[in-house]
């Protein structure tokens, strides 16, 4: 990407999300792995599993994320992302 010509300007880009392939993403919380369930800031009551299920294992293929459906304990709004939201951007401004 071509960064800012002049001082002042800006350049945005949004980022898609990539998914490890490990689990079969099945936005329940309890198939979450304990780590992340902290950074979702949803609880559904159950404690979740310490392990990642085997019987939802993808076989590590990764690929791009295609965002938060809304099908169970995640929600799209405000954990989603999709095509039209990216999940996260990066705003680069000039200054020197």
């Amino acid at each position: 990407m071509r960064l800012p010509a002049e001082v002042g300007d800006t350049v945005r880009i949004g980022a898609k999300a990539y998914d490890a392939g490990t689990e079969t993403n099945t936005e329940d919380f309890a198939d979450i792995v304990p780590p992340c369930q902290g950074l979702v800031g949803v609880s559904s009551g159950d404690p979740g599993t310490d392990v990642s299920d085997a019987t939802l294992l993808e076989n590590g293929v990764i690929h791009h994320h295609a965002g938060i459906q809304g099908g169970s304990d995640l929600v799209s709004d405000p954990h989603g992302w999709d095509v039209d939201r990216p999940v996260v951007r990066i705003v680069i401004t000039r200054i020197a």
